[in-house]
């Protein structure tokens, strides 16, 4: 009878105190690059790759930074992600040079709380079962830093709402036009829901469509939808 290898040790996931409410990108990019490393030790890696669910929906890309300009079909919860839409992203990342690939979802009671990918340039690095099932020890041990993180940040957002409408009526007291109302709004806005394009239209009574803001939309001649009557 032949013996099965001996599992390989979980590596040590370092500590992440949030104690004092959601931490900022800077200690989440700090805490990625030490967790990169532990499990470098025990699985080697030319790419760990690691995303937040916030309750609010979407996807925060936690680490590292320079996936950001990949632009990658990241996966929504609904209110998990599948085996198949998570091993679609391994494939995406396969094609772009990566000969290993591996990717799932963190997985915190009944729902996502966060995706890991892990990729790498030789070949066969992550398909015996040893590699699958330390993968699914890493993700189970983060899930509960990732769940309490994206607790934190819902709790955040829910405690700026109120203020959120003083902050706008504000915006359109010290505004002198429309485009400087639309300036100050999308400045209240970013505090709430950080953004790198805002953009915005009136629907006058005579029908159509105005551009606020930005000018530079108006040369993308955007398809914008024109309200109907109900």
């Amino acid at each position: 009878m032949t013996k099965s290898p001996d599992p390989k040790p979980l590596p040590l996931i370092p500590l992440l105190r949030a104690e004092q409410g959601p931490p900022d990108q800077d200690v989440l990019a700090t805490w990625h690059e030490a967790l990169a490393d532990s499990v470098g030790v025990e699985l080697a890696h030319d790419l760990f790759g690691l995303w937040l669910y916030p309750v609010a929906g979407g996807a925060v890309l936690i680490g590292p930074d320079a996936l950001a300009q990949d632009r990658l079909p990241v996966p929504l919860p609904q209110p998990r992600v599948s085996r198949e839409q998570a091993d679609e992203l391994g494939e995406v990342v396969r094609r772009a040079g990566y000969r290993s690939a591996a990717c799932l979802p963190i997985r915190f009671g009944r729902s996502d709380v966060g995706l890991l990918l892990i990729a790498a340039l030789e070949p066969d690095r992550y398909d015996d079962d040893a590699a699958q099932t330390l993968l699914e020890r890493i993700a189970e041990a983060i899930a509960p830093t990732l769940a309490r993180i994206a607790q934190q940040r819902s709790a955040d957002a829910d405690a700026m709402v109120p203020d959120l409408g003083a902050e706008l009526a504000n915006a359109w007291i010290e505004a002198r036009s429309p485009r400087d109302f639309f300036g100050l709004a999308s400045q209240v806005l970013g505090r709430l829901v950080p953004h790198d394009l805002f953009g915005l239209w009136l629907y006058p009574v005579a029908g159509g469509a105005v551009l606020i803001g930005p000018d530079a939309l108006a040369q993308d001649r955007l398809p914008v939808p024109l309200p109907q009557p109900r």
